[in-house]
């Protein structure tokens, strides 16, 4: 029977069961479930089968029976037949409950059991999606159809009774008989393997099932349980083995491969999978295979894909089959077991690495416990102390007694205190997972809390700082106020340690003069006695936890507070206000202290997030409800109050205003006193308040002076003012009583106020807004315009602007303001047509986007909205931002009654709306006249009920709803909607949030849903009672629930958590999502073992503000993912600890659970997790790290930073890849990793950079003295501006290296660039184009740019080169004189014209080196370049070819472009060479007599053949240096180059090793090819080099007697004792020099090394360390090899030298009396009292010649090593320094060094030298009266000005010898210096000319005349006149000729000399 249908069974034998399955309460029949059958169809069955069941009399869901019903039951006539059926049904149902599914398989399919087959089982259980026991029961079918009259209820029980019995006796393995059944022996197979994977080798092995890799992965993932896998296995090899399949051959494959299970053949054609199980047996250990599958040397895989694996993967078989799996599926060609053996060998018998260690989650000691231990000791310990406590809450008791209703104190008390809403605010960034980001902005409903709660929740975390947000008049300062209150008076349980309080408002602070913070706060606000100022600032040092600090008013800083802010170094210094109050709020200053801050919404997004709050509230304004409850109380008195009260609560428009508590209680107190008609908008108000104050017989202001004060104040951003404010305007505070509140009281012994103490301020910020908008009246017509049009639009003018625009344009308002403006400048009807002028600019392009344009609409009255709707055809008021700004209180009316005005409309868009009955109507009828309404959440509230049905029925048809319908209103309206038929109604639900409580009514309708995207319980009270009515309306669901969401659902008992997993199992929830709902261990304890008993099995599992769940109940958790299967686990602001992630750790650990993804958010732990992510980064060596749109925030970059600190992380290159969003102040923080982690590179990729972005990376690196060498920038989006500021980061960085890539470059942009790099003085090595979007005239600017930079190398790469562009290129380099030292092109589309004019361009700019790279070269090409360096005669010195597509024929084309161009050094890199390849090049080499000084070659895939012709290259080339670079070399390939090397007498000084991946046996075959080749410096990078490969190195050098000069060393993995073998290399080799470069130096390594100098007698005249990982202790160690070794030169190079490094260094060399001559530093990032100590070091060790290269030298370095030469009597004979970053004062120091140590000879290497830094050092020299014998000078981009001044500082310092090298030296300089030498009278007795590359022809021509009397003996490379010796010395780089002159021939000699310095313009 091969397709059962389930529904046939369950029809025929009654299968429809309801309710629990117990027999007492067990029904034969239930609800049909036919999921593919239509519902019309279904219920048609349904009717029909239950109308048969009435025929036979059986009822539908009988309960349990009385004894009344088995009675009657008994009485009656049954049929047998129906009893039978019963009786089986439940003998049915009695199997099914005793076997899980696995085990009811082979119960199903077993000789014992029911005898099916495989097949018969397969057909009904696989791939079904019934439930799990209708399976089992339609297998149980089967049988009872094939067992006809004998399937009974009797036998089905013998036959369990007997199965149960045989299973549980079987102990052995079973023998089988020929001709067992198939299923019985393959039943039994799996038990003879211990799990899985053994049985997974068994299946893949060739001696056993023989299956392909495919197969058994195939099967892997289509079945989920490993016996169901295995079965289906060994069927397939059963199908696969055809007719010779017998359960004979099984059993006797199995017992053959138990025997040969590990013997591996080498026959040729062997499978993959056997080759595959070899290397999982050989390589045994897995992090050696982790190794092997990361290599680039083996599998090559991504190490993300790696630790994915690893997750996923069960065993650690799984874990390497899928890495090599994995390896086959990436591979381009098609691999073979040879392929995968031969990658082994390869890779070889790799050094056992250091494992990695399982991470130990160390409990964290609890926040309790951390706190007591912190606080111990007495609170005061001094009287002093608790009297500056007590004076400061006394101070605070005083400020807090002011409440807003004693300005109206003729009011009533209200009868209870009503609040404004208070709720927390969510501004969390969304995530990137789908499901999270809708949630999110379903979460946008806020959190409400009552105001004792503000710090309730801040356990464990960072932060103290709260933010009370709200409008003008929503009470904010009251309720700071109120708060302050109640710490103080102890009613505060999260506060109660709290032991001072204190409030402050931002607008008494003073901001004219600078003050300490502590001066600022306290000794200013509270006139503190200068007595208690010390014990104060004492105790709040100490007790900063201890305080509550209550900051009022931010918006109202004197300064406009937001931004950056610098960090307080020193809390005693003076600094501004802000400053002090930004660190206060970031906790940088009094880190602890509890934070309560308030503002207006506008300053609060200027924050710097260092500033932001941890939380913020936002005040929400009163509930509709209790508006008329505080009316009441307030105006209520009598009948006419009555009435009015019944007017404002009917009136939507007020109802709305009256949210504001200030608007509330300004119109209670005006309507009580006046019976003014209800105002309508803000504007309408507030003036109505200003004219029934000023009408007061109590008020005789002068208004005009206010206004001009209101507006002075808003300008400056002033709110609070003293007393001399007023006299300067001509009235006294003590007659402004209506209009403002004066805040100084007198203290008790003062008799009165003093006018000096007095400030005051206006009622209310509000009233100061409208009277600065009545100043704006007197301002001319001209100046008026400009105002409006730009000032009045800045945030902080928004009230401001909100009231002008309703006063001029509110005809209501315009007639109450009629008296205030009268007589002013501008008459309201003047201003009229200039804000209607605004109006129309702010709406022309036909949509609205801004929510203050709407509510100025709003304040302009119905007239002016009618006369603009026409312009308006969208709102668009959705904000799509990294935050989410909700609509204020009042908003959604506005809006509502706005859009409704505007009407018709083409679309609308809002974030979220809240229906109440009046914004529901507006909606409503909007809806008839607009396109398109989308809401993202639409939000039905508590006021809308049933008679509102048809209007949202409505809606619904219209409205395109994206995340939700939140339901708060009317439950008998939220039934009607549940069980609406209407499919649009259906569709609009499809995501439903049940936000109030509800009857079980509702929970059980929940159902009648079809299906459900979302279904979110929010704060609806769910109980147990309710949950369990909602499972049960579940049961038997067809559509599942996708997201099934529990927020703040806190009344759900703990036993309800069981239930919650039976309902997802129900309802087929994929996702679930617990918020806020107080889980505990118990909880979640129940909804594990739910999980495990209902099958849960879920996608996601989000734990989201989770915060009591103590470290416990993560164990649980780790329990419950297990059990519901949980793939992808999301932990959010759950206030993660070490000790609970230690506990979740450890359940996933103990259980070999592996989660797919886990995502970590939360306060607490988010850093932490950027911290592992750096120590990740350091584990794995990265050298390339990018954070690619990670959505990067403070937190995540600083606990990277930590991270990368503490785990000592260097980077190579760091970046930021698509950080869109990144804010500009996170760059200072960006620029601080970057420092931290060293990164050479820096990649800024896509990131939108703008100005204000690079200003503040600017700040960051300037701050952290950030260097890179590489800054890489692809991005364009970049503005021209941005450009400019670019090449500033640059300058301050240092790059020697630029690369853009993509960036649109355009004229403008190269301008600004250029323009940045003339102001910065910027000055690159490098400049790398990847642009092929750029314009053929842009690439003159681009020329100009490479000149101003001075970049000595120019790559371009893609850039789609044209003759048209090289050609602009080249004319821009000849207008520019502009000279490029190495020029790089990657270009496949450039055609041969092309090349011939490259090499005219690397003519024009006189390049040394020339790098062709992927190029497609063909001899059609080269010999176009070829062309053009002939004609123009091109000449290089260094060649480079990166192009493996080329051809044997272009290799002889190549061969000549390096004869023309004279390369002395040529490099192929990957260019696949092969033996014809260089035997083509090397007989066009001998052809031209091609000399090649350098040969290098990197190239993998070189036969060893090829070798042998490479040795014969280099020898034909006369080569004088060879590296070896990557090229996979083994003993064949050296052998085949020291055979070519013996076969062509090939002689070589310098040869280099860098290949790691060589093998012990090569290293004696490389000291023969040393040998051979007599190499005088033998280097090795990067080998891996192991003590086996050294020590075979060794004897390879003995057994040939190799001498070698240098040995040079950089190898990071080294282990200590291969030092020691080190040590006898260079011993034996006798070397001279060594160099130790990136080695991870330890004092291991260097003792080891020590101690072989020692055994071995090794002396060499060199020591040099490279190695910036070196730590101090390691130091001593190094002047011991120093010491032994008897080096005579120490070199220090970026060694990252410290003050204890150098004081370690010295106190070794000190003990081992070490002397050494020469001492060299290049160091950039040493400190400068680090150069104190070298000096001490210099002294130390008698140094004769000090050099400083590089070393970032400042006049702080210098002068630290001047002190330190002073303090030590330092005296040297040569002082060097090669630095040109050193700036002009830094010379004044550095001659003082040479002073200090009377240097005998100074030298400038590469300095930049110019004039004003000649002057400097000049000057400085002679102050000193320095005198130095030789001035030596080598600089090539020295002007010629400077050589003037070079000229008198060699007349100043008297020196005898004046060498000039490498200078690049032209008439024009040699005059400058010959000029400079007449007026200064300089007389020498020495001069030294030296010149790399050789003289000019015009100087050679001059030179040649001097010298005419050599003739032929003369060499152009330099020359030397030596008067001491009466020898005229004639110098080039080979050989030193000379020959006796006369002294009087000298003489002339000079005189010539003198006479050709002083021809001017002769060239």
């Amino acid at each position: 029977m091969a397709n059962v249908d389930l529904s046939t069974y369950r029809i025929r034998i009654g299968l429809f069961r309801g309710g629990c399955r117990t027999k007492e309460n067990r029904v034969p029949t239930s609800t049909l479930q036919l999921s593919d059958y239509s519902t019309g169809l279904s219920l048609a069955i349904l009717t029909l089968v239950f109308a048969l069941l009435a025929v036979h009399g059986i009822e539908k869901n009988p309960g349990p029976r009385s004894s009344d019903q088995n009675d009657v039951n008994e009485a009656s006539s049954v049929d047998p037949e129906a009893s039978a059926i019963t009786e089986l049904d439940d003998a049915f149902y009695e199997t099914i409950d005793k076997f899980s599914l696995q085990q009811f398989k082979i119960f199903a399919q077993s000789k014992n059991g029911l005898v099916l087959s495989y097949r018969e089982v397969c057909d009904i259980t696989d791939h079904s999606t019934e439930l799990v026991d209708d399976q089992k029961y339609a297998v149980l079918s089967l049988w009872k159809e094939k067992n006809g009259k004998n399937g009974t209820a009797g036998r089905i029980r013998e036959v369990v009774n007997n199965f149960i019995g045989l299973e549980a006796s079987k102990d052995a393995i079973q023998d089988f008989e020929p001709g067992a059944r198939f299923e019985d022996v393959f039943l039994d197979l799996p038990r003879r393997f211990l799990n899985i994977a053994d049985f997974k080798r068994f299946a893949l092995s060739k001696n056993g099932l023989c299956l392909s890799l495919n197969d058994v992965t195939s099967i892997e993932d289509d079945l989920k349980y490993s016996l169901d896998q295995m079965l289906s296995m060994l069927w397939l090899w059963k199908e696969n083995a055809g007719n010779s399949a017998l359960t004979t051959v099984v059993m006797e494959i199995i017992e053959n491969y138990k025997v040969n299970q590990h013997r591996h053949s080498g026959v040729k054609d062997e499978r993959i999978e056997d080759a595959f199980l070899e290397i999982i047996e050989t390589i045994h250990n897995l992090s050696e295979f982790r190794e092997f599958a990361r290599s680039s040397n083996g599998l090559s895989l991504n190490s993300v894909d790696v630790t994915m694996i690893e997750q996923d993967s069960k065993s650690i078989f799984d874990k390497k089959l899928s890495m090599l799996r994995l390896w086959k599926q990436n591979s381009d060609i098609l691999v073979t077991a040879a392929t995968i053996r031969d990658l082994v060998e390869k890779y070889g018998n790799v050094t056992p690495q250091t494992t990695y260690q399982g991470e130990q989650s160390v409990p964290q000691q609890s926040l309790q416990t951390e706190e007591k231990s912190s606080n111990q000791g007495h609170m005061f310990e001094t009287s002093a102390e608790k009297k500056f406590v007590d004076k400061v809450n006394d101070s605070t008791r005083k400020i807090i007694e002011y409440d807003v209703r004693s300005v109206f104190k003729e009011l009533n008390e209200l009868e209870e205190e009503v609040h404004p809403k208070l709720a927390v605010a969510n501004f969390k960034n969304q995530t990137s997972s789908k499901a999270l980001g809708q949630s999110n902005a379903i979460g946008i409903d806020k959190i409400g809390i009552s105001l004792d709660q503000l710090h309730d929740d801040l356990k464990g975390t960072t932060s103290n700082h709260i933010m009370l947000l709200g409008d003008a008049g929503s009470g904010k300062t009251i309720s700071a106020k109120k708060y302050a209150k109640t710490v103080l008076d102890k009613g505060s349980n999260v506060l109660k340690d709290i032991l001072m309080t204190f409030y402050i408002s931002v607008s008494d602070l003073q901001h004219e003069t600078k003050s300490t913070p502590f001066d600022l706060l306290f000794t200013q606000q509270i006139r503190l006695p200068n007595e208690l100022k010390k014990a104060g600032g004492q105790w709040i040092e100490r007790n900063a936890d201890k305080i509550l600090l209550v900051i009022d008013g931010l918006d109202r800083a004197s300064e406009l507070f937001g931004g950056l802010y610098p960090k307080i170094p020193d809390s005693n210094i003076n600094l501004k206000t802000n400053t002090i109050l930004a660190n206060i709020l970031s906790g940088s200053l009094y880190p602890g202290m509890k934070i309560l801050s308030t503002s207006r919404w506008s300053t609060f997004w200027k924050l710097d997030p260092k500033q932001k709050p941890w939380k913020v509230v936002v005040l929400e304004g009163f509930d509709d409800n209790d508006i008329p409850k505080i009316l009441s109380n307030l105006v209520v008195s009598n009948a006419k109050e009555e009435a009015l009260q019944n007017e404002i609560t009917q009136s939507p428009k007020i109802i709305s205003l009256c949210k504001n508590p200030m608007f509330l209680i300004y119109m209670a107190k005006v309507l009580k006193q006046t019976g003014t008609k209800i105002p309508e908008t803000e504007s309408e108000t507030i003036v109505t308040v200003l004219k029934f104050f000023s009408g007061s017989d109590h008020f005789n202001a002068d208004l005009q002076k206010l206004m001009k004060l209101a507006f002075s104040g808003i300008k400056e951003n002033t709110y609070s003012f003293s007393a001399s404010h007023a006299e300067n305007l001509g009235f006294d505070v003590s007659e402004l009583r209506g209009l403002i509140t004066i805040k100084a009281e007198p203290e008790p012994y003062q008799s009165r106020i003093v006018k000096t103490d007095l400030s005051f301020e206006f009622l209310h910020q509000t009233m100061q807004e409208l009277l600065a908008a009545f100043e704006l009246f007197n301002f001319k017509k001209e100046h008026f315009i400009e105002f409006i049009s730009v000032e009045l639009n800045k945030p902080h003018w928004q009230a401001t602007r909100k009231y002008l625009y309703g006063i001029v344009l509110n005809p209501i308002t315009r007639k109450l303001a009629g008296k205030f403006v009268k007589g002013k400048n501008m008459g309201l009807l003047q201003c009229i047509q200039s804000l209607e002028s605004q109006l129309e600019s702010f709406h022309s392009s036909g949509t609205i986007s801004n929510m203050e344009h709407v509510s100025l609409l709003h304040e302009c009255g119905p007239g002016v909205i009618s006369k603009f709707k026409y312009f308006i055809k969208q709102f668009e008021i959705s904000r799509d931002t990294a935050f989410v700004k909700p609509l204020r209180p009042g908003e959604d009316y506005v809006l509502a009654y706005v859009s409704n005005m505007c009407l018709p409309l083409e679309f609308i868009s809002l974030n979220t709306i809240e229906l109440n009955s009046n914004i529901l109507q507006l909606m409503y009828e909007s809806s008839k006249s607009v396109n398109v309404i989308k809401v993202k959440q639409f939000i039905v509230g508590k006021s809308v009920d049933l008679d509102d049905y048809n209007k949202i029925e409505h809606l619904f048809q219209v409205l395109d709803i994206e995340f939700a319908v939140h339901l708060k209103c009317d439950e008998i309206l939220v039934l009607k909607l549940l069980n609406s038929s209407d499919p649009k109604m259906k569709e609009a639900l499809n995501k439903l949030v049940i936000g109030r409580e509800y009857s079980e009514d509702v929970f059980r309708n929940l159902a009648e849903q079809p299906k459900y995207e979302l279904l979110k319980f929010h704060s609806s009270n769910l109980t147990k009672q309710k949950l369990r009515k909602l499972k049960e309306s579940f049961i038997g669901r067809v559509e599942k629930v996708r997201d099934l969401w529990f927020e703040k659902e806190e009344m759900l008992e703990t036993e309800g958590y069981r239930d919650v997993a039976q309902l997802i199992s129900n309802a087929k929830t994929v996702n679930l999502f617990f918020e806020h709902c107080n889980l505990t261990d118990k909880k979640i304890d129940l909804f594990a073992q739910g999980a495990a008993d209902y099958g849960v099995k879920l996608d996601q599992l989000v734990i989201k503000d989770e915060i009591n769940i103590n470290s416990e109940a993560y164990h649980t958790l780790g329990i419950a993912l297990v059990n519901s299967k949980t793939k992808f686990f999301q932990i959010l602001d759950c206030y993660l600890t070490k000790k609970k992630i230690y506990f979740l750790n450890n359940s996933l650990e103990s259980c070999k659970y592996k989660l797919a993804q886990l995502y970590v958010k939360d306060k607490t732990l988010e850093s932490k997790e950027y911290f592992k992510v750096a120590e990740l980064a350091s584990t794995t060596k990265l050298e390339l790290f990018n954070f690619v749109d990670s959505n990067l925030n403070f937190d995540k970059l600083d606990s990277f930073a930590k991270g990368a600190l503490e785990n000592q992380l260097q980077l190579g290159a760091f970046g930021i890849v698509e950080e869109k969003s990144m804010e500009p102040e996170l760059f200072i923080k960006f620029a601080q990793v970057a420092s931290i982690t060293y990164s050479e590179s820096l990649h800024i990729r896509h990131c939108n950079l703008t100005n204000g972005k690079l200003d503040l990376f600017l700040e960051g690196a300037s701050e952290y003295e950030l260097k890179i060498n590489t800054l890489y920038l692809e991005d364009n989006t970049m503005e021209p501006g941005a450009f400019h500021k670019f090449a500033q980061v640059a300058s301050i960085v240092e790059a020697k290296l630029l690369q853009f890539v993509v960036c649109n470059l355009t004229i403008e942009k190269l301008n600004a660039f250029a323009q940045g790099v003339t102001d910065f003085g910027l000055k690159i090595d490098e400049l790398i184009l990847s642009d092929k979007t750029m314009k053929g005239e842009a690439f003159h600017k681009f020329a100009e740019v490479v000149s101003i930079t001075n970049a000595e190398q120019v790559s371009f790469i893609n850039c789609s080169l044209t003759s048209e562009k090289l050609k602009v290129f080249r004319q821009g380099a000849a207008d520019r004189g502009l000279k490029i030292n190495t020029l790089y092109v990657a270009d496949k589309t450039m055609e041969h014209d092309e090349f011939h004019k490259f090499a005219h361009l690397a003519s024009t700019v006189e390049a040394r080196k020339v790098h062709l790279d992927v190029c497609n070269l063909t001899s059609v090409k080269l010999n176009a370049f070829a062309e053009g360096a002939t004609d123009f005669s091109l000449k290089i010195d260094e060649l480079t070819l990166s192009d493996k597509t080329m051809k044997c024929e272009a290799f002889h084309k190549f061969a000549e472009v390096s004869s023309i161009t004279n390369a002395g050094l040529v490099l192929f890199f990957n260019c696949s060479l092969t033996s014809e390849k260089l035997k083509v090049f090397r007989q066009r080499a001998a052809d031209r007599g091609l000399k090649i000084n350098f040969l290098y070659l990197a190239d993998k895939i070189m036969e060893p053949k090829a070798f042998h012709e490479f040795a014969q290259v280099a020898s034909t080339v006369e080569a004088g240096k060879v590296q070896f670079d990557v090229c996979n070399l083994t003993s064949e390939k050296l052998n085949a180059f020291a055979q070519g090397a013996t076969d062509f007498g090939l002689k070589i000084g310098e040869i280099t090793l860098s290949d790691k991946t060589m093998k012990c046996e090569a290293f004696h075959k490389f000291a023969e090819v040393a040998s051979i080749t007599n190499a005088g410096q033998v280097s090795f990078f990067d080998c891996s080099l192991t003590s086996e490969k050294l020590k075979i190195f060794k004897q390879g050098a003995a057994d040939r007697e190799l001498k070698i000069n240098f040995l040079y060393l950089a190898d990071k993995i080294m282990e200590p004792k291969a030092f020691h073998e080190f040590a006898q290399v260079a011993s034996t080799v006798e070397a001279g020099k060594v160099q130790f470069d990136v080695c991870n130096l330890t004092s291991e390594k260097l003792n080891a090394f020590a101690q072989g100098a020692t055994d071995f007698g090794l002396k060499f005249d060199r020591l040099t360390l490279s190695d910036k990982t070196m730590k101090g202790e390691a130091f001593r160690k190094f002047t011991e090899v120093a010491s032994i070794t008897n080096a005579g030169q120490v070199s220090f190079i970026n060694c990252s030298l410290t003050s204890e490094k150098l004081k370690v260094f010295r106190q070794g060399a000190a003990d081992r009396g070490l002397r050494i001559n020469f001492l060299y530093l290049a160091d950039k990032i040493m400190e400068p009292k680090a150069f104190h100590e070298f000096a001490q070091v210099a002294s130390t060790v008698e140094a004769g010649k000090v050099q400083f290269d590089v070393c970032n030298l400042t006049s702080e370095k210098l002068n630290a090593f001047a002190q330190g030469a002073t303090d030590v009597s330092l005296k040297i004979d040569d002082l060097i320094v090669s630095d040109e970053t050193m700036k002009c004062e830094a010379f004044n120091e550095f001659a003082e060094v040479a002073s200090i140590t009377k240097a005998g000879e100074v030298s400038f290497l590469q300095c930049s030298l110019t004039s004003e830094k000649l002057k400097v050092f000049r000057q400085r020299a002679a102050d000193r009266g320095l005198k130095t014998n030789t001035l030596y000078l080598a600089d090539k981009i020295m002007e010629p000005m400077a050589f003037h001044e070079f000229a008198q500082v060699a007349s100043t310092v008297e020196a005898e010898k004046v060498q000039f090298d490498y200078c690049n030296l032209t008439s024009e300089k040699l005059n400058a210096f010959a000029q400079g030498a007449t007026d200064f009278s300089l007389k020498i007795r020495r001069l030294i000319l030296k010149e790399e590359p050789k003289p000019s022809q015009n100087t050679a021509k001059n030179l040649f005349q001097m010298f005419s009397n050599v003739e032929g003996r003369l060499f152009r490379d330099g020359w030397e006149i030596d008067e001491s010796n009466n020898e005229l010395i004639i110098r080039s780089k080979d050989s030193c000729q000379s020959a006796t002159v006369r002294s009087s021939r000298i003489q002339r000699i000079k005189k010539s000399i003198n006479d050709i310095f002083r021809r001017r313009n002769r060239e």
